[in-house]
């Protein structure tokens, strides 16, 4: 994925999340394609850019939210960082391998978002085990979603090719 392509996406992302999301999904199914895009980068941009990329993408989350901004930032640039760390052990060539490395990635950031809500900003977001299976879904959509997303053609990772010349 290239410079100019993320920020459309980062563009395209920060208009779905913030006037279709909130209409289709609810508290079980939560949708974050800021995280979705994060993990994207992550699979998609090489090493450096795409954790820049995630950096990035919650920074954006963080200013369009209402709160601090710094603890999106945190939590996906944390994910970029698992992801890129992941794909050079998955099979990048199957989905469900793209899937795992991005549910892995996945599920500490939301963890870290979801005890920030509850601990920081007092949300009443329910016990310890509604936290984790609202992470362990929420971290599920958002790797499916990359994983597919990864699988398209305008998308993939190039692997530089040296020659023995």
């Amino acid at each position: 994925m290239t410079w100019p392509l993320f920020g459309i996406l980062l563009f395209v992302t920060l208009v779905v999340q913030t006037t279709l999301v909130p209409r289709v999904s609810g508290p079980f199914l939560p949708v974050d394609l800021f995280l979705a895009l994060g993990l994207l980068c992550g699979l998609s941009m090489p090493l450096h850019d795409a954790r820049l990329a995630a950096w990035i993408t919650g920074f954006m989350q963080g200013c369009e939210s209402i709160g601090a901004i710094g603890i999106h930032a945190l939590s996906i640039g944390l994910a970029g960082l698992l992801i890129t760390k992941f794909r050079e052990t998955i099979n990048a060539q199957v989905w469900w391998g793209r899937a795992l490395a991005g549910f892995l990635a996945a599920l500490p950031a939301q963890l870290l978002l979801l005890t920030y809500r509850r601990v920081w900003q007092s949300a009443a977001i329910g016990s310890a085990g509604r936290i984790v299976a609202m992470a362990a879904a929420g971290a599920l959509i958002a790797a499916l979603l990359a994983a597919l997303a990864a699988g398209l053609p305008g998308l993939r990772r190039r692997r530089r090719r040296f020659s023995a010349a």
